[in-house]
């Protein structure tokens, strides 16, 4: 295990010295559908995970990414939260656990794949007692939380990783009944 993390802090210190530009991540288009009792706003990273990420999610370190989400109805002020989704790979038993707080979904897997489809959709609901009908801006970002390695007591900050840029959307919601 301290191979890998070692692994990792080599090839993150090597990128920070480097020309290294990082993915270009970024959210999908903003999808919304009336459920019984919400709303419901779905969007996909995109882009976000490939090239020096697995190094540092094989680490056994735990791994946060940070969504911030706001929804403006015109003219008023903004409603804010926040969530996260958490992953940790257990080297013993080969396999990542994942929180993806915002579904209130935990599980595990042992496929790279399979995590990355997980961690990447976000799905976010908002009681239809919490909204009213009009038109809303609604703004999301991700954000990568530096990763404290304990063994070479350095901390990384994975942001290097996204280019040092937050993927940011802002779309436009109407809605239109509170009936559903």
């Amino acid at each position: 295990m301290f191979k890998k993390i070692l692994s990792g802090i080599i090839t993150f210190t090597s990128l920070m010295f480097s020309s290294y530009e990082g993915n270009v991540a970024e959210f999908s288009n903003l999808f919304y559908r009336y459920d019984t009792n919400r709303i419901v706003l779905t969007t996909k990273l995109e882009n976000s995970f490939e090239n020096d990420f697995e190094d540092f999610f094989y680490s056994g370190s735990k791994i946060i990414i940070w969504f911030k989400l706001k929804y403006t109805r015109i003219g008023e002020l903004p409603t804010e939260t926040s969530f996260k989704h958490t992953i940790v790979y257990d080297v013993l038993r080969s396999e990542f656990e994942y929180f993806i707080e915002e579904k209130k979904l935990k599980g595990y897997t042992e496929s790279w794949n399979e995590l990355i489809d997980i961690i990447s959709d976000i799905e976010y609901s908002i009681d239809k007692n919490e909204i009213e009908t009009g038109n809303y801006i609604v703004e999301l970002s991700a954000e990568l939380e530096p990763v404290f390695y304990e063994e070479v007591k350095e901390e990384i900050d994975l942001m290097l990783l996204w280019g040092h840029r937050n993927p940011e959307l802002k779309e436009r919601m109407k809605v239109e009944d509170k009936r559903y």
